[in-house]
């Protein structure tokens, strides 16, 4: 069973702020409009990125099964258009594979949660685990852990399912027969795909 992996790894938050810090200084801050004054603010904010592979989701295998690969770090600046996102995986030398600078940094899992909060979790214990990826069927959603796997919450931000909408908490239990779905349906394609190049190589 795949729990919280605790505090990200020192080399890995160390990598994405030598990274913050280039990056940072080849863009001019600009001041905030009016009298008002900005804090400055330089909290390091981490979620753990899990991978599920889609042969697990064939053979019925949830979050808990996923491996945490990368960790994305936030690092907020004197506003909203100051942060900077990086996600760093935890293998190969800590390698930055995504990027992002301004306010979609933060802003799209920020109101993910908030609406999670607002709608999904008032009622059950809930814990918040990371980000959760399948790909290529769910390029990007939230994971929450409940009470057990049946409670388990996924909230897609990004997925080319129709049937999984951007916005939407399901329960794994509810998702898993339309990842499977999907998944059975690539791998059919994939296979005959494959059939189709044999039989022409053959000619």
């Amino acid at each position: 069973m795949t729990l919280s992996p605790g505090p990200p790894p020192i080399s890995s938050v160390e990598t994405f702020r030598e990274w913050a810090a280039r990056k940072r200084a080849t863009i001019k801050p600009r001041q905030p409009a009016g009298n008002r004054t900005s804090r400055k603010r330089s909290a390091l904010t981490s979620h753990s990125v899990f991978v599920l592979a889609m042969p697990h989701v064939i053979e019925g295998k949830g979050p808990r099964d996923a491996k945490c690969l990368a960790w994305r770090h936030f690092n907020l600046g004197p506003s909203p258009k100051h942060t900077i996102s990086a996600e760093i995986l935890t293998s190969n030398k800590h390698r930055r594979v995504a990027q992002s600078y301004g306010p979609s940094a933060t802003i799209v899992v920020g109101r993910a949660l908030a609406t999670l909060r607002k709608k999904y979790v008032k009622t059950k214990k809930y814990k918040f685990i990371g980000l959760l990826k399948i790909p290529p069927l769910v390029a990007l959603a939230i994971w929450v852990r409940g009470r057990n796997a049946k409670e388990d919450l996924i909230f897609p931000l990004q997925s080319v399912l129709p049937d999984l909408k951007r916005g939407v908490a399901y329960t794994y239990v509810d998702a898993l027969p339309l990842l499977q779905r999907s998944a059975n349906g690539l791998v059919s394609q994939s296979l005959e795909l494959a059939d189709k190049l044999q039989k022409k190589q053959a000619k």
